[in-house]
């Protein structure tokens, strides 16, 4: 008789044991995992496109305030970004140039002189970016595509802020076929004006 008591308890406690653990491991599927705290990714940061009739694109952020200059009548594009709370610019040039490559015109710009000039890339570009300390405190990145100089010239008055400014902008750079101006056709890839047109 004791025999049976001592087995039915047994029993009883592996059932019970074993019904605890399947309870707990439900339980456990059940509960959602807790959410962390993230950053926010560099895809999920807000920003603005540039698409210029120049020739390319690139991004910038929503507080900046962005100036064509319309009155510069000698380059193809002036394109200069302030911010009120933050001293300095970012200016995006397009430029005729004689220099056959972008070596070629580090070369020639007096202004560069004593800078310091590394290999890089722009819009998949070869390109050249040049750092000058001092007074100016410049830094700008350049490349030539379709014989036209492109450059981005960021003076640092807020170094943490511009040099960030700087990295989207550049990062985002991409070049693209040029608008048509009014009064021309697409003839392959060039573009002719329509009243010199022959028939």
């Amino acid at each position: 008789m004791k025999k049976k008591i001592i087995i039915g308890i047994a029993g009883f406690a592996v059932a019970f044991i074993i019904g605890t653990i399947i309870f707990i491991n439900l339980n456990k599927s059940n509960t959602p995992a807790p959410e962390l705290n993230q950053e926010p990714s560099k895809q999920e940061i807000t920003s603005n496109l540039w698409d210029d009739q120049a020739g390319f694109t690139f991004q910038y952020p929503p507080d900046v305030t962005i100036d064509k200059h319309d009155e510069d009548e000698e380059n193809y594009a002036h394109v200069e970004l302030t911010q009120k709370d933050h001293p300095g610019n970012l200016k995006v040039w397009v430029k005729d140039t004689t220099a056959a490559d972008i070596a070629a015109w580090v070369k020639t710009e007096k202004r560069l002189k004593g800078a310091t000039i590394t290999d890089t890339m722009l819009g998949g570009q070869a390109a050249k970016e040049i750092r000058l300390a001092g007074a100016d405190n410049l830094m700008l990145v350049a490349a030539i595509y379709d014989d036209l100089l492109f450059s981005i010239e960021t003076t640092l008055g807020d170094s943490g802020y511009w040099t960030k400014i700087y990295e989207q902008v550049a990062d985002s750079f991409a070049f693209k076929p040029p608008e048509p101006q009014e009064g021309t056709q697409a003839v392959g890839e060039n573009w002719i004006d329509e009243e010199e047109v022959i028939e």
